[in-house]
């Protein structure tokens, strides 16, 4: 399914909010871990890349020249 451009913006903008979200936890994260274990640090950022790369494996298809369906 192709989503309207105003859902694709609204999704767009959520994604933005976490990613800033992500920014501002990710220092206070680190510092705690790297104390604990440089494994584990790693650890949490590697499985977050992975979620990543998975995430973006599943996205459908290019919308770019496609009819938007209602």
């Amino acid at each position: 399914m192709v989503y309207p451009t105003h859902l694709r913006a609204t999704g767009n903008g959520t994604c933005g909010a976490f990613g800033r979200i992500g920014a501002i936890t990710t220092p206070l994260i680190a510092q705690v871990l790297i104390h604990s274990s440089v494994r584990h640090t790693a650890a949490v950022y590697a499985t977050s890349a992975a979620l990543g790369i998975v995430a973006t494996l599943l996205l459908p298809y290019e919308t770019a020249g496609r009819a938007m369906v209602r």
